[in-house]
């Protein structure tokens, strides 16, 4: 279990730094005047891309997660208090699912 962990983890931060690396490289080839400055930076729009991609199924499964942690705490625990800041998860894991699905609609093209 350490293991697949420590692969999402190296896949998120690679998602991540990847594009920035990648246009690093394009500014330095483009100011050298090299001939493969383009072509780096089509690879520098994949990658945001895939980054963006990343991104919002990361948000639809935190919005999935935050909607169940809030019905599962509204179900188990006592107290009133606790059970209105556990309804307050539910709206804000909605946002998060519903952004998810923005962000990929719009990485993949599709108009709204």
């Amino acid at each position: 279990m350490d293991a697949l962990v420590t692969i999402l983890f190296v896949v998120l931060i690679g998602a991540a730094v990847l594009p920035l690396l990648a246009l690093v490289v394009y500014i330095v080839a483009s100011a050298f005047g090299l001939g493969f400055a383009d072509r780096v930076l089509d690879a520098t729009m994949a990658l945001l891309t895939a980054q963006w991609s990343i991104g919002g199924v990361l948000n639809a499964i935190v919005g999935v997660a935050l909607i169940a942690l809030g019905v599962w705490c509204v179900i188990t625990v006592e107290p009133a208090v606790a059970k209105g800041l556990c309804l307050a998860l539910i709206p804000l894991g909605i946002w998060r699912l519903v952004r998810g699905a923005h962000i990929l609609r719009a990485a993949r093209g599709t108009p709204k």
